[in-house]
């Protein structure tokens, strides 16, 4: 039942969410990372403000967490969008810009499939994970919850910092520039290993 809870409102949610991901990635390839970082953190802190607002002051319970997830995250959207519609993007947006070519939504789904894979296997490992905590009660589900909590904040860390390194490889690389490409390389290995060592400690 909570998970329905949930899905009602998410799922209505998702077109949103997902726009929003591909507006932030479109100003981090363009060199706006600090604006995408804003919109995206925005979306992030107003989250953690509504759910206890809708959960129990508007005792909407699990569904009122959904309903926060969905405004935070339109909010972060507006947000992002904003920077495209006073035009201080390259990239522009329109629907006389919608592509007509099936080759593009092709390599599209090319190149959204392995984050697809990792994502869905993730999802099915975390059902697993939570079907074999339920043969002891709802205290490891709950725990199990907890940790993943936990893992994610750090993981997110990590991915950020990858984020943030894809542009610099892709600008240096462009212009040619191979000894910055290494020398960033390094830099980013270096301190992802130690830096997730230390986490993992």
């Amino acid at each position: 039942p909570y998970a329905k809870d949930y899905a009602r409102y998410i799922l209505l949610a998702a077109p949103i969410m997902a726009s929003s991901f591909v507006l932030n990635n479109i100003l981090r390839s363009e060199g706006h990372a600090k604006f995408a970082m804003i919109g995206i953190t925005t979306g992030g802190i107003l989250n953690v403000i509504l759910d206890p607002i809708f959960i129990f002051a508007f005792h909407l319970g699990i569904s009122g967490a959904a309903i926060a997830t969905a405004l935070s995250q339109l909010i972060s959207f507006l947000i992002l969008l904003s920077y495209f519609v006073m035009h201080k993007t390259t990239t522009r947006l329109g629907i006389q810009r919608i592509s007509k070519n099936p080759m593009t939504y092709l390599q599209i789904v090319k190149n959204g499939l392995p984050s697809f894979s990792r994502q869905g296997l993730a999802s099915i490992a975390s059902i697993l994970l939570n079907k074999q905590a339920m043969i002891y009660g709802d205290a490891a589900v709950a725990a199990m919850a907890i940790v993943t909590k936990v893992f994610q904040i750090l993981f997110s860390v990590l991915i950020g910092f990858g984020q943030g390194f894809q542009p610099v490889i892709g600008f240096n690389y462009g212009a040619g520039i191979m000894e910055r490409v290494k020398k960033a390389m390094k830099f980013t290995l270096k301190v992802g290993m130690i830096g997730m060592s230390l986490a993992a400690a």
